[in-house]
């Protein structure tokens, strides 16, 4: 997943209700500043977190696939596997 445009697709986001009294013309996409400037700012915690996203790795929707389908074969219920995998958790901790 690659997240771009700081996450925050332009349709994404709610447009503020009209300030009260305020007429149809003072409310139309021409009243939005030259530039596309909504005058939205993400929160820090916002920032934080998709800034956290972005760092983790691309998901290889191949590989994925690849796995799901040696484990659907059985590829991976011998017990040499159970005992490599097995093994491996028992390293990690």
């Amino acid at each position: 997943m690659k997240i771009t445009n700081n996450g925050i697709p332009g349709a994404a986001l709610t447009p503020k209700p009209p300030a009260v009294g305020a007429t149809a013309s003072s409310t139309n996409a021409a009243s939005v500043p030259a530039g596309g400037d909504d005058g939205y700012t993400p929160s820090p915690e916002l920032t934080r977190l998709l800034d956290m996203v972005r760092e983790q790795p691309e998901v290889r929707e191949n590989r994925v696939q690849e796995a799901a389908a040696k484990l659907a074969s059985g590829y991976y219920s011998t017990p040499q596997s159970i005992a490599a995998t097995a093994d491996a958790i028992l390293a990690d901790v």
